[in-house]
């Protein structure tokens, strides 16, 4: 399977005992993925909607960078890095 998104949102970002917390006003995305099937066959599912949440994660700085890591479902994780716009 393969996934593409794109999103926007606005919200504000808290930090306090190592942990930052999003709280998401509003979110807007949009898109789909892609899902092989064993005959062959490709079946496109969209997205679900996407709502204001509130995430907590880890996250680690370093230079111009910033690392979050968010956990998911079974026993996963997300990674993220955001990079200073020049």
């Amino acid at each position: 399977a393969s996934a593409h998104m794109t999103s926007q949102g606005s919200g504000k970002w808290s930090a306090a005992g190592g942990k930052l917390t999003l709280c998401m006003d509003a979110v807007a995305a949009k898109g789909s993925a892609q899902i092989k099937l064993p005959n062959g066959t490709t079946m496109n599912v969209p997205m679900p909607e996407t709502k204001p949440s509130v995430s907590t994660m880890s996250y680690n700085c370093s230079g111009d960078a910033l690392s979050t890591e968010q956990p998911m479902p079974n026993n996963t994780s997300m990674t993220t890095t955001y990079s200073r716009a020049q």
